[in-house]
């Protein structure tokens, strides 16, 4: 877009040209086409007041801010602060009530730094404090860093009322694992997210409060994502799923730090054996096998791949049964070569006929799916000779059908 001059809706060459008779709507409507072009947005800042607010909003629709001390400044204009949407903030948990300044932030993306000063980090925020403007929140902490509590981290939830967006990835390793399964049961809590519709939990820490997120969000939550460390297996009301009728997608997972030992699938069936007719709605299950991957195999023994028990083969069996409209797809994410891949796939395949050979007759609502970026023949080479996709299960990529035809 040419920018006519500095001043040219306040001059008198803007009465010459007409360009004064263009209602308002009509230039913020030329401008919103802009929003993504920011050097013609900032010329449109300076080019006239009727341009200004428009061209302003869209430049700070996005943020990201490296430090809570850099919000100070931007408490002094607070109608630049308004027009941020999505927000990217590195901050310690108690440096939250610093986003008070942001009154339309609605995308929150929270990367957590270590607080080694406050065992509890949330004690220095008020219990008070909320940002009901927030719908989107990720949250994510390495495990390099300071652990978050369980209870750090409901508060911190407590903040934001109205999520129908919530992802929490807190990398856990197996020690606290161990240390947090010793502590699940029994376990109340008493937070409540009832607008959440799509749910992405990968953090230990916050799994003794999944009970009470499940029941919370009742009919609103359509999608999930759970990690399962197998040493939490067994704990099934963990994944009351009773609440959550209408449920679209699932994925659940086991972290790649469980090696792929026999029986790993029963960390799977846990959550798997929530699942009841009453899901009618589910379409897409996913079933993340990448722990079970070949690259993470111990090339000294001689069967690496190992058996993932009977309990995963009657869940997935007992769902295919119960809902119809289900396709399972059998992810994996780690094979780096179209081998791997293969073998992954034929080998998940063999171990769940032996345990339920009726899985045959829904072949069609069976399917494997991989990360790998594969050309034709590589596809055909995996698959058997026929390839599948198939983007209304709610993936993306490809699949491929998980039990091979000829066998």
């Amino acid at each position: 877009m040419q920018v006519v001059s500095a001043t040219v809706c306040d001059s008198s060459s803007a009465i010459q040209n007409g360009l004064w008779l263009l209602p308002q709507e009509l230039w913020d409507h030329i401008i919103n086409h802009l929003h993504i072009d920011r050097d013609t947005l900032k010329a449109c800042v300076l080019t006239c007041r009727a341009w200004l607010q428009t061209a302003r909003s869209h430049l700070w629709w996005s943020l990201a801010i490296h430090s809570a001390s850099r919000t100070r400044s931007l408490r002094d204009f607070p109608g630049i602060a308004a027009n941020v949407r999505v927000l990217r903030m590195f901050c310690k948990i108690a440096e939250l009530p610093c986003l008070s300044v942001f009154t339309n932030l609605r995308h929150l993306n929270l990367y957590c730094m270590d607080d080694k000063q406050l065992e509890d980090p949330m004690t220095a925020v008020s219990q008070d404090f909320q940002l009901p403007s927030v719908v989107a929140l990720f949250v994510m902490k390495s495990m390099q860093h300071q652990g978050l509590s369980t209870a750090c981290l409901e508060r911190t939830l407590r903040c934001f009322p109205n999520l129908t967006t919530l992802s929490v990835v807190i990398a856990t390793n197996r020690n606290a694992v161990k240390r947090l399964r010793a502590a699940l049961l029994p376990q109340t809590s008493n937070i409540s997210l009832p607008h959440v519709q799509d749910l992405v939990i990968t953090a230990g820490q916050l799994l003794p409060s999944l009970p009470a997120i499940l029941r919370s969000a009742g009919t609103s939550l359509s999608s999930i994502m759970l990690h399962i460390p197998r040493a939490l297996s067994g704990i099934h009301n963990l994944f009351d799923f009773s609440h959550n009728p209408n449920l679209q997608r699932m994925v659940i997972c086991i972290p790649s730090f469980d090696a792929p030992d026999i029986g790993w699938g029963n960390a799977l069936a846990s959550p798997l054996s929530c699942i009841s007719a009453l899901h009618t709605s589910l379409t897409c299950l996913t079933i993340d096998v990448g722990c079970a991957s070949p690259n993470t195999w111990d090339h000294a023994s001689i069967n690496p791949w190992a058996d993932p028990g009977g309990p995963l083969a009657y869940e997935v069996a007992r769902i295919l049964d119960d809902l119809p409209l289900v396709v399972i797809v059998f992810s994996d994410a780690q094979s780096f070569a179209v081998h791997a891949a293969r073998q992954v796939r034929r080998m998940t395949a063999d171990y769940l006929l032996q345990r339920c050979p009726g899985l045959h007759a829904h072949s069609q609502r069976l399917r494997f799916s991989t990360e790998l970026a594969l050309c034709d023949c590589r596809r055909r080479l995996l698959c058997g000779g026929t390839y599948d996709e198939d983007k209304g299960t709610g993936g993306q990529g490809w699949y491929y059908p998980l039990l091979d035809p000829h066998t």
